[in-house]
């Protein structure tokens, strides 16, 4: 099995499903921009993330550890430090939950 079905299933898994006509799982939202009053991002099924956010370039790397989405990657000359965060998808939305309960973010699902 190819490293993106493996992520694309975990992720399926772990996210679970929502109304049929909104994304069911995470891996319907790879290649899709997601964006938020911040910017935007894509988040590919390559394991790469892009995107513009606050007005900075982001370029980063992704995977999946025992259920959670890790990341890190730059936000312009930033060092954004990997971090692993829980998916919550709920209509043509996407949240990214910290450990402790915080959503960190949440985008709109174009």
């Amino acid at each position: 099995m190819t490293r993106e079905k493996t992520f694309a299933l975990t992720l399926a898994f772990c996210v679970g499903f929502v109304g049929a006509a909104h994304a069911q799982s995470f891996s319907d939202v790879l290649g899709r921009t997601l964006t938020n009053e911040q910017g935007s991002v894509v988040i590919q099924s390559n394991g790469t993330l892009s995107g513009t956010l606050g007005g900075q370039t982001l370029r980063g790397t992704w995977d999946v550890v025992d259920g959670l989405f890790c990341r890190q990657g730059s936000l312009g000359t930033q060092t954004i430090e990997r971090a692993c965060q829980t998916v919550r998808m709920g209509g043509n939305t996407i949240s990214f939950v910290n450990s402790d309960g915080q959503v960190s973010s949440r985008y709109d699902i174009n």
